[in-house]
């Protein structure tokens, strides 16, 4: 691990592990933070070999969010608007990433912890663990562009006590409103859904992410070309004929992403 960023990688096959661990902050992140986190999903993103990564935190939490003894977005100015501009471009990687991302939480999922767990395509909770926005305690803000991914994802109702209130909402209550997967071991769990999805075609995968968050961003229509053209290779790819043998042939599918 890089104990000046505190985040680490560690790969299983075609599986990336990706931990954020800066135990004195509970995994809040500070600038050095949030551009290892970037790269990291950038040059994971860059592997073709790649199916899957999962992102966790050390010592029982996932992430407190911005730290904001070390945040820059407190200065003002241009500083301020890089920072957010660094932070965003997490959160669009994580979009972007040719797989799929499952958070594995524990503990404290909060503020910019949550923003980075509604970026990800699947979120495995503990039944214990603390999902919260307390802007409205502190006298901060949400974006708007996160409030309506975390109402879309989460429902009215929760959602608004997340936001209006501050009030955290447990593993058990995100699993009941569809947010969250329940596991009593979140990485475990998060682990064998990677293990699965990396079995899975990979074109058909990363069109489908691609569909689902156009759909979820309200941007269907000015994704429909791109997707329409993943769609298109699909129809003609190695992996489609692989499949359809397969099925006839009575056996698991190897696919290729060709």
């Amino acid at each position: 691990m890089d104990t000046a960023t505190g985040i680490s990688v560690r790969r299983h096959a075609a599986i990336a592990h990706v931990t954020i661990d800066r135990p004195e902050r509970r995994n809040a992140l500070h600038g050095p933070a949030w551009q290892a986190l970037g790269d990291c999903v950038e040059m994971l993103s860059a592997d073709t070999e790649m199916r899957c990564m999962v992102i966790g935190g050390a010592h029982g939490h996932f992430c407190a969010g911005d730290d904001l003894k070390e945040s820059e977005l407190k200065l003002g100015g241009a500083r301020a608007r890089a920072y957010a501009d660094l932070i965003a471009r997490v959160y669009a990687r994580l979009d972007e990433a040719p797989f799929p991302v499952i958070a594995a939480i524990n503990g404290a999922c909060m503020g910019a912890g949550m923003s980075i767990a509604l970026h990800c395509d699947f979120r495995i909770a503990a039944p214990d663990a603390k999902f919260a926005v307390p802007v409205a305690r502190i006298g901060d803000y949400y974006p708007l562009e996160l409030c309506a991914r975390l109402v879309r994802l989460l429902g009215a109702r929760e959602a608004s006590a997340i936001l209006m209130l501050g009030d955290p909402m447990d593993g058990e209550t995100a699993d009941r409103a569809g947010f969250a997967r329940l596991a009593d071991d979140p990485l475990a769990g998060a682990l064998d859904m990677a293990d699965a999805i990396s079995s899975r075609a990979p074109l058909v995968v990363h069109a489908m992410k691609r569909a689902v968050n156009a759909v979820l961003d309200g941007r269907l229509e000015q994704q429909r070309p791109e997707i329409d053209a993943m769609i298109e290779a699909i129809k003609s790819s190695m992996d489609r004929n692989e499949g359809r043998q397969a099925f006839l042939d009575k056996r698991p599918p190897v696919f290729r992403g060709q």
